[in-house]
């Protein structure tokens, strides 16, 4: 779910249509999902994923 939802806010057509401060907050939800998935690989002690997220 948090790929798909990473894949919502990393759309080129999304950010196209926007305001700058639109964008920024687009940008820090991005950066939440991306630190979410990484925390869920190391909760599941999946070092190496975790890895390749940061």
């Amino acid at each position: 779910m948090l790929l798909k939802a990473l894949a919502n806010y990393t759309n080129p057509r999304l950010l196209e249509e926007i305001s700058a401060p639109g964008r920024l907050r687009t940008f820090e939800c991005t950066w939440a999902i991306e630190q979410a998935i990484a925390t869920t690989y190391q909760v599941q002690n999946e070092m190496s994923a975790v890895s390749d997220c940061l």
